[in-house]
């Protein structure tokens, strides 16, 4: 018993350094330097990746595609989160449904965009976009960081204007 508890504490242990790596800020400019890091060096694997495509028309076509898609969820995630913030502050049916609207709108149109999905080099685009957004939303289920995330500075002033945590984290 004793040397499972020394293996779970070992586990968590180096499972919790690379989250303080994930989650340190500088004291000065308060950029969370690892995520940024950790970010920036998939990102070029990730484009390390299109590099090897044969053509540098195909290859830009694949880069920019990949930021459509990605920009396409951060738009549906951002509208999606105003959603969850109204109804969880003001409550007002006006805002609520415009921002639904925004909701189906953006659905709509990422539904189009992968309703037959694309083919062969293009499909690797959508699965390498599909696994970033997993990692993101991966990370912040991870009590260090969603912590980090709460007790952030950014959120100082939403606190300040609705009182207690308005956080929908």
């Amino acid at each position: 018993m004793r040397a499972l508890n020394s293996d779970l504490h070992n586990c968590l242990y180096g499972s919790f350094r690379w989250v303080r790596f994930l989650t340190y800020t500088t004291k000065k400019t308060k950029n969370p330097l690892g995520a940024l890091g950790v970010v920036s060096i998939v990102a070029f694997l990730i484009l390390g990746a299109f590099i090897l495509e044969p053509t540098a028309n195909q290859m830009a076509a694949l880069v920019i595609q990949f930021g459509a898609y990605l920009i396409l969820i951060a738009y549906l995630m951002t509208v999606v989160g105003a959603f969850v913030f109204v109804l969880k502050t003001t409550k007002s049916i006006l805002p609520l449904l415009i921002l639904a609207l925004g909701v189906a709108i953006l659905a709509f149109i990422i539904y189009k965009t992968f309703s037959p999905f694309p083919a062969a080099s293009f499909s690797y685009v959508v699965f390498g976009g599909g696994l970033w957004v997993l990692m993101g939303v991966g990370l912040t289920l991870v009590p260090t960081i969603r912590s980090s995330m709460v007790d952030s500075s950014l959120l100082v002033i939403t606190r300040a204007l609705y009182g207690g945590s308005s956080s929908p984290l």
